[in-house]
């Protein structure tokens, strides 16, 4: 049988428990933010005229596509946000801190980032409206 203290410590390790596995259900963007980054994904995806181009090496956008999504599952308790997501994911690299480039078909390259955010507002304002 517990005593009056050891029911009170129990309690507050439960309630402890209960909050932490609460939080960790939210961790990651809200439903708004996570919709906007999977925007951006699947357009990436949909981008047959460019190539990823990480630590020096050139990626197709199914490579892009798998390879952003699994720093988006890696830094979701950091990512509320589809510019966080852009920041930490679709940067740079966090081993070299090499920049990610972009580069399309007609020779043109950017850096990612820039051309994330770039097709973000695009994105954000197709969405607009249409009224999503």
């Amino acid at each position: 049988m517990l005593t009056s203290t050891g029911r009170r410590g129990f309690c507050c390790l439960l309630g402890a428990l209960i909050s932490g596995l609460a939080g960790a259900a939210q961790a990651g963007p809200p439903a708004a933010e996570m919709a906007r980054i999977e925007r951006l994904i699947v357009m990436v995806g949909t981008r047959k005229d460019m190539r990823l181009v990480r630590n020096g090496k050139e990626h197709d956008t199914d490579t892009a596509v798998q390879f952003l999504r699994g720093k988006l599952r890696y830094y979701s308790d950091d990512i509320k946000t589809a510019e966080d997501f852009i920041t930490l994911c679709g940067t740079r690299s966090t081993t070299t801190g090499q920049l990610y480039w972009v580069r399309l078909t007609d020779g043109r390259e950017m850096p990612a980032g820039d051309f994330l955010r770039v097709e973000l507002a695009r994105l954000d304002k197709a969405a607009a409206a249409s009224g999503r």
